[in-house]
């Protein structure tokens, strides 16, 4: 970022003090002309900065007061916050008993009230087929009394009257619960004479006279005055002024049987049931009369928040960089010096090794393969074989080996005999 400074040249020698001091003058404007690379001052621009279309690289952070003109690549997207709280939702739904709800929702309680939604009685279903004769169940609490049956009815027949001093009679014509009374009445006794008029002046001896007018006929006799009908006891009292008045028996006849019970209507029409969409918030009720219906969106708003610093911690063996982030940034995990990881299978092998065993270390190696290989036993032409709990040295004689055959090949054949023992050599 330095200028050239603009020196003259000196031909020979130094008789020029002059031209050298101005050479060095501008030796030094040029250098005051530059920005410090170890941030001494002056240190500050006095004019715009042209890049030329070049790039600023490796900046750490922008301090500016003034304006940034221009278009800035977009950054990369940032980590996605975490999920605000869901809002308020359906919090209450009452019935109110006469076909409406009541629906609470929202964080301030917002109420609705439905329109009825009971529906209509259906019409009755067709009788469903008798179905099989059931155990026989436990008798019953007695049935309600049977309803009181048609009450007996009572007529008056013929009314005939009977010669004077003779008893009254009542015949029942008709039946014990519609009765029709046939009355005979007595007549009444006849009245006394009445008193002899006087005696009129002797007339002339005339014609005969006309006989005399007839005696006042005497009162009537007693009889029936009236009659009633108590229906709480299905009596008829009869009443008369000559004593002769008399009640019947009850003559209700015997409580009809209980009429069969109607057939239960079908069940009406209604809420069939509800859900809800997470995703849009809305609440569906269902009906299979027609009155479904949604609700709008009944979520709350987005909760909002901001992160002041994320940091975190790792077990031994691993190592964290970029911890904490404040603004926005990547935590890097990486394994510590002197660890790396191993898979599960590896890790099962491992686990069986002794914590001192060293593959470096004669005695621990060849002791143990001189155990288990049993090479200070070994005679030539043997074979080392399985025993069932350890390695041995066998010979083809044996009878483990007995018919098989050692062959020695490069790659196994695409194949092999059952009798042959293939080594196979690379």
């Amino acid at each position: 970022m330095a200028k050239k400074p603009s020196l003259t040249n000196i031909a020979s020698g130094y008789a020029s003090a002059t031209q050298l001091n101005n050479n060095f003058d501008a030796i030094k404007n040029a250098f005051e002309n530059v920005l410090s690379l170890d941030g001494s001052t002056p240190n500050a621009m006095g004019a715009d900065l042209d890049l030329n279309g070049n790039d600023i690289i490796n900046i750490r952070d922008i301090t500016f007061t003034g304006t940034i003109t221009g278009t800035l690549p977009e950054g990369p997207t940032g980590p996605t916050g975490p999920q605000g709280d869901e809002g308020p939702g359906i919090t209450l739904i009452e019935d109110n008993g006469d076909g409406t709800l009541t629906i609470t929702y929202g964080a301030g309680g917002t109420t609705v009230v439905t329109g009825d939604l009971t529906g209509p009685t259906g019409p009755t279903g067709a009788t469903g087929a008798t179905g099989a004769t059931g155990a026989t169940g436990a008798s019953g609490t007695d049935g309600a009394d049977g309803a009181d049956g048609a009450a007996a009815t009572i007529a008056v027949g013929t009314v005939s009257t009977l010669t004077a001093g003779s008893s009254v009679t009542v015949v029942n014509s008709g039946s014990s619960s519609a009765a029709v009374f046939d009355f005979g009445i007595p007549q009444g006794a006849t009245g006394a004479t009445g008193a002899t008029g006087a005696t009129g002046a002797t007339g002339a001896t005339g014609a005969a006279g006309a006989d005399g007018v007839d005696g006042t006929n005497g009162t009537d006799g007693l009889g029936w005055t009236g009659g009633s009908y108590n229906a709480g006891t299905g009596v008829v009292t009869f009443t008369s002024d000559d004593g002769l008045g008399f009640s019947t028996g009850d003559l209700r006849g015997a409580d009809g049987t209980n009429g069969t019970d109607g057939t239960n209507g079908t069940d009406g029409l209604g809420w069939t049931g509800g859900s809800y969409n997470a995703s849009t918030g809305i609440v569906t009720f269902t009906s299979d009369d027609g009155l479904g219906f949604s609700t709008g969106d009944l979520r709350g708003a987005d909760g909002t928040g901001s992160v002041n610093s994320v940091a975190a911690t790792v077990p031994t063996g691993f190592a964290i960089a970029g911890s904490p982030i404040t603004t926005s940034g990547t935590l890097a995990i990486t394994y510590d010096t002197g660890y790396q990881g191993y898979t599960t299978a590896e890790a099962s092998k491992l686990s069986g090794i002794e914590s001192s065993a060293d593959v470096t270390d004669a005695g621990n190696v060849e002791p143990l393969v001189d155990t288990h290989l049993n090479t200070g036993s070994a005679s030539a032409s043997e074979f080392l074989s399985w025993t069932g709990s350890d390695y041995d040295w066998a010979t083809p004689s044996d009878a483990t080996w007995s018919g098989y055959s050692i062959s020695v090949v490069t790659s196994l054949p695409g194949s092999p005999d059952s009798n042959t023992i293939y080594f196979v050599t690379t």
